[in-house]
């Protein structure tokens, strides 16, 4: 049997004791840098779009013909981060025919042959809209006539792009409540001409003109809880189910996800139970226009979110649903206004260094799958 005094007088000294455990938790806290470092650097090379496919979403970008065809770096950003990308504005009515029945497709075929030939997804923006309608057609006041020039642009623009284009912005923010209209439609010119018909219109030309394509509502300002959003949902809802009443062929809806860090406060639970509504009317739902503007918040009400706080809140609460199927960033590169930021997006790239923060906050958002 060995001795208690034997025993102690092999215990290591207080000195030693202090100095092993200063060694284990100074290789510990390096385990621990190491493996972070190591994650950090894995979300900043892993591809964006290859991190959404685990949660079967294609990932991509709004893209601009200039930047595309002659900046090599923003060339490879896309072609290494996107499954799906999108004209930002090549395929508005004002660029497609700028004069009655002349068309200039050289930049939107630029665009979507970029698509095909590197194995994306193209889709459509936007066909029918209140903003960049060429002149000859807003001087034009006669209903059959104003219909006639509806349905032969889509047929036309639609038509040139069948196999190619998988989904199309068929109409696009056609609620505005504020205009005092009934059903809260916006008081556009379509409307002023032919009422809400125009929106049948719209989507019977392009259905009629590729079956297989997926024709989207797209709109804007869906996402907070406030009233106007609030409101807005509502309007949105209802017109889906007259259209849907009238056999009219909508298959997506288009939540743009133009926010603001401000905004964050008031993304929650309501905007995943707007998805399931709309996926429980039948809908696939698109996440289409994502960016982020820095607010100015001098409230001391609301949280100071950040940048890449509020991409990765409203991505949570959007896979939440468990029914997005595409989220498109509506850019590339960051921006600067040396006057006022707060008017300015922030995308997800740098020129120059690459992936930045917000960069890293969307990935972290598909990788938690909207559980954090």
């Amino acid at each position: 049997m060995i001795k208690l005094g034997f025993l102690i007088s092999r215990l290591p000294s207080e000195k030693i004791l202090v100095k092993r455990l200063f060694f284990v938790v100074t290789l510990l806290f390096s385990c621990v840098f190491q493996v972070a470092c190591a994650n950090d650097s894995s979300l900043i090379s892993e591809p964006i779009d290859k991190i959404a496919e685990k949660d079967n979403i294609k990932f991509g970008f709004a893209v601009l013909y200039d930047p595309l065809k002659t900046d090599t770096e923003y060339q490879n950003i896309v072609k290494s981060n996107a499954s799906v990308i999108v004209p930002t504005n090549a395929l508005k009515w004002n660029r497609t025919q700028p004069s009655q029945n002349q068309y200039n497709f050289q930049k939107s075929d630029y665009i979507i042959n970029y698509a095909v030939v590197n194995n994306m997804q193209a889709r459509g923006h936007t066909l029918v809209w209140h903003q960049g309608i060429p002149q000859y057609v807003l001087n034009e006041k006669d209903p059959e006539k104003v219909e006639k020039l509806l349905r032969d642009h889509i047929t036309t623009v639609v038509t040139r792009y069948k196999g190619k284009i998988s989904s199309w912005d068929v109409v696009n923010e056609v609620i505005n409540i504020p205009d005092g209209q009934p059903n809260g439609l916006r008081n556009s010119y379509w409307y002023q001409v032919l009422g809400e018909k125009y929106i049948d219109i719209a989507f019977d030309a392009a259905y009629k003109a590729d079956p297989k394509a997926i024709l989207l509502y797209n709109e804007w300002g869906t996402e907070y809880n406030r009233d106007y959003s609030i409101a807005k949902r509502k309007a949105v809802i209802d017109l889906v189910k007259r259209l849907q009443s009238r056999n009219i062929p909508i298959s997506g809806f288009g939540i743009q996800g133009h926010i603001t860090t401000n905004g964050a406060n008031y993304i929650d639970e309501t905007l995943t139970q707007f998805i399931q509504e709309l996926k429980s009317l039948g809908l696939k739902v698109y996440v289409t226009e994502l960016d982020v503007a820095q607010s100015k918040n001098t409230s001391t009400d609301t949280k100071q979110y950040t940048v890449p706080e509020t991409y990765n809140k409203f991505i949570n609460y959007a896979l939440k649903s468990n029914a997005i199927e595409d989220v498109l960033i509506w850019g590339v590169f960051n921006q600067s206004n040396p006057n006022d930021n707060s008017k300015i997006p922030f995308y997800l790239f740098d020129k120059g260094t690459g992936c930045n923060s917000n960069c890293i906050a969307v990935k972290e958002s598909f990788i938690t799958d909207g559980k954090n």
